[in-house]
């Protein structure tokens, strides 16, 4: 039997390329779209659902009925500063109600959590994003933040991914992956972010880790 996963972020440029991995690794798709006549392409392994990840009950309906959830969610313009956290607090409860166990989020290489060791660059990057840029790049920041201190405290098999810069080019086939600091690389296409989103879901890999992702 197939497996059917949630997908939240799909017509986003990360999530754009994921849903057609997905497809080709043939798995059902679950989306949650504000404006699904927007897409260019369908599939009979694809169904979508028309809503908002700020809406609870969408999300759960989107949710209802799956084996996997995975949020490649990202701020656009006019979203609130803590949309990463407002859909994780939606999809955990969605995700203990139905009983769906597994997780994969995703979010930026600016997230630092315990076992880093970053280099000089990374710790200036860092610095440079936290005091002296605009709101807008503070407030993705502290959403990151906050959005992997709730996931990480679900009774879940959870995983969130962190990937660095990301590219709009060909697949290099190749992936670093580890933790911050101890894995070379600063950039990280969508197609191999997509690929390595689709193995650890596959294989079930890093439950309860933080990987951390680059092209080397």
């Amino acid at each position: 039997m197939l497996k059917t996963i949630a997908l939240f972020g799909m017509t986003g440029k990360t999530g754009s390329v994921l849903v057609k991995k997905l497809l080709e690794k043939n798995y059902l798709v679950k989306a949650l779209v504000r404006n699904p006549n927007s897409l260019s392409f369908s599939s009979p392994n694809l169904s979508l659902n028309q809503g908002n990840v700020l809406n609870e009950e969408q999300v759960k309906e989107t949710i209802r009925g799956t084996d996997a959830v995975i949020t490649v969610i990202g701020h656009v313009a006019g979203c609130p500063p803590d949309l990463q956290t407002i859909a994780s607090k939606h999809i955990l409860k969605a995700m203990n109600e139905l009983k769906v166990q597994r997780l994969i989020s995703l979010t930026g290489g600016g997230v630092k959590v315990e076992g880093d060791d970053p280099y000089f660059i990374d710790r200036m990057v860092v610095f440079i994003m936290k005091n002296l840029v605009g709101n807008a790049m503070q407030n993705r920041l502290k959403d990151g933040d906050d959005h992997v201190r709730i996931i990480r405290g679900a009774n879940l098999d959870w995983t969130i991914v962190r990937a660095p810069v990301l590219l709009s080019r060909p697949a290099k086939g190749k992936t670093s992956i580890g933790m911050v600091g101890h894995i070379a690389g600063y950039t990280l296409t969508f197609e191999d972010l997509s690929d390595e989103i689709v193995n650890i879901l596959k294989n079930d890999l890093y439950i309860h880790q933080f990987p951390y992702i680059t092209n080397g």
